[in-house]
């Protein structure tokens, strides 16, 4: 399942200058994974203050790209509008390479398991198929 940017825009509760997905690209029901697009233009307001001579996308923006992509996996599950979720907590968070001004990623997103309302989501951040971040989130709805 294609969705495109306008889409997103119009079912995801964030809004610019929040909205850290673009696209997504899949989303697979049987295996509840998703893979989204998004990219970190050189415009963006973060860039001007988070090292102004050699800017970089901040770790907490990457993460908060990755609880979106899963949101919007699990309301797809549930079936249900897209909701406001929260971000109950961040595990195992690794970056490995920085993203600079106007790079584009692509984040996928699986839900591992569903305790209740809250899901545990295991996700990975690749430029160019190169793995720039990899993390465990967990989500209530």
């Amino acid at each position: 399942m294609y969705m495109n940017k306008k889409t997103v825009e119009e079912i995801l509760p964030q809004k610019k200058p929040f909205k850290f997905v673009d696209t997504i690209e899949s989303l697979d029901f049987e295996q509840k994974s998703i893979v989204c697009n998004q990219m970190f233009k050189k415009e963006d307001f973060y860039f001007s203050g988070h090292f102004p001579q050699k800017p970089i996308v901040p770790g907490v923006l990457i993460i908060e790209s990755v609880a979106q992509s899963s949101l919007l996996l699990i309301s797809e599950i549930l079936r249900t509008k897209t909701q406001i979720g929260y971000l109950v907590n961040v595990k195992k968070a690794t970056f490995y390479v920085p993203l600079k001004p106007d790079d584009s990623v692509i984040i996928k997103s699986k839900v591992n398991q569903r305790v209740a309302n809250y899901f545990i989501v295991k996700a990975t951040v690749l430029k160019d198929n190169t793995v720039i971040a990899k993390m465990e989130l967990s989500l209530s709805m």
